[in-house]
This record gives C-alpha cells, structure tokens and sequence, in this order.
C-alpha cells in the first residue's frame, strides 16, 4: 500500500523506517529468499547529527541485512555531522550519497564495501575525513567516486593497506593515511566544537592556533614537526619550509587538519 506523506509532499519512497533510518526492501526476484535486504533510502525529511547505521535492521518481525546506501540518500541534508555504518554487509554506496551535506566531518564505511559509485562527495566542504576499513580498495562503479572531493579531506585505511589504495588509479592524488601509529585514530570531528580552532585554515606560511595547552604539528607519518605552549590561549606557527599538503595539529586529546597550500 502506498501511502502519502502529510504536508503535500511526494509518496513515500521507502518501505519502512526504524529509529529515524528509512529502508526500501530489496526483492528476491525469482529466487527464494534466503536472507532479507534492504537500501538504506533519503528520508524526506533529511537526517541530521550523527547517524549510525546498523548492519542488521528488524522489522515486523524480520531481520533485513543493509546491503546499499542508495543513491540520493543523504543529500542535501543541512544538519548531517558524521555517518558511520557497522560492519556487517553494506556492499555499495550509490550516487550522490553525501552530496550537498555543509556539515559533513567524517563518512565510516565496512570492510564488506565492495563498490562506490558517482559522484558521493560534491560540494560536502568541511568532510575531512573518509574511513575504509576494507583491506581491498571499493571499487568504482563508472566514474571516479571522488570527484568533487574537497582538497582537504583524508582517506584512513587499515593499518598496512595503504600501498595497496595508493597502487589503484582510482584513489591516485588522494591523502592516503592508514591508521598504524597516526594521530588520525583519535577521533576529531568535534574538535572544534571542544576549543582547538585555527585559522586561517588552508594556509600558507603561517597559521594561528587557539588552544588551552601545548599544540603539536604533526605530518601524516605521526611525526612530530613543531611544539608550542599557546599565550593567552593563542600560539602562532611559523609553516615556511613545508611542502603543500595536510597536516595535524594536537593539543591535549584534540586533534585538527590543517592543510597547508
């Protein structure tokens, strides 16, 4: 049964919704149904904070395994901070998945993702960082699935897997991190709401930090570059003589990208 949503909108485009999340199922086909799935789906009325979503889902009785993000299914959604999704069975993200999302910090994706498809981060300027836990790269299902990636963003794989991303042509000019002894396994999407700010932010030769204790910078290998004690809750950071790339910054238990032009 189809039913109409209040408020003049559109049918409904999902078949169920559990804690907020909206499902569409997945048919069998022909087949007889072994196991249940389901496509985590756009809820019409966006999502919002961060999201967490389940490897197994119940409902009326049954357990769907969340195979898809589908396509579509978090754009736009102005208030979205962070999407996790537990590993289980997730085997693809559609197009446009996280487009459009201007508070989007951090996407954590299984080691069960097998393929990502078009176009999943246009225009999600504050993502900083993308989570692969597979030891395998997710392959593309056309186009590069990065493209419209911002410059600033950070890729964390599995500790020993980067040579692998960084060997795939899909993944080349990406900032490939894996997670063995980086400061990029604390995690970092609130840090600014805590306190630790800097500024300006890309920068060039110099960057101001705002900090309640000693801040450290960091390249992405875990080495320490610099160390300073902020005045008055402000330190200063001479960057001449850094290549252009991203680095951390690290005061206390808080950590922060900086990208350096």
């Amino acid at each position: 049964m189809t039913l109409l949503l209040m408020g003049g909108m559109s049918a409904r485009a999902y078949d169920f919704e559990v804690d907020g999340l909206c499902y569409t199922k997945i048919p069998c086909g022909e087949l007889i149904c072994t196991s249940y799935q389901v496509t985590l789906s756009p809820n019409p009325y966006g999502y919002r904070g961060d999201i967490v979503i389940p490897a197994m889902v119940h409902y009326d009785g049954v357990d769907y395994e969340v195979l898809h993000i589908g396509a579509n299914a978090f754009e736009g959604c102005t208030e979205l901070t962070s999407v996790t999704v537990q590993d289980g069975y997730l085997a693809m993200v559609a197009f446009n998945a996280f487009k459009n999302c201007p508070q989007l910090r951090k996407v954590d994706l299984p080691a069960s993702l097998n393929v990502l498809d078009d176009n999943l981060f246009t225009n999600s300027p504050l993502l900083d960082t993308i989570v692969l836990r597979g030891s395998t790269p997710p392959t593309p299902a056309f186009i590069n699935p990065f493209d419209g990636l911002n410059d600033h963003a950070v890729i964390l794989v599995r500790c020993g897997c980067r040579g692998t991303y960084q060997s795939n042509p899909t993944y080349a000019g990406l900032t490939i991190v894996d997670d063995c002894n980086s400061p990029l396994a604390i995690e970092v999407p609130d840090a600014q709401k805590r306190g630790l700010r800097a500024w300006p932010n890309p920068t060039v030769e110099r960057v101001t930090v705002e900090a309640a204790s000693p801040v450290s910078l960091f390249d992405l290998s875990g080495r320490e570059l610099s160390r300073q004690t902020p005045i008055d809750g402000q330190a200063s950071i001479n960057l001449q003589g850094l290549l252009p790339g991203v680095y951390l910054l690290r005061s206390g238990a808080e950590t922060l990208r900086l990208v350096v032009r």
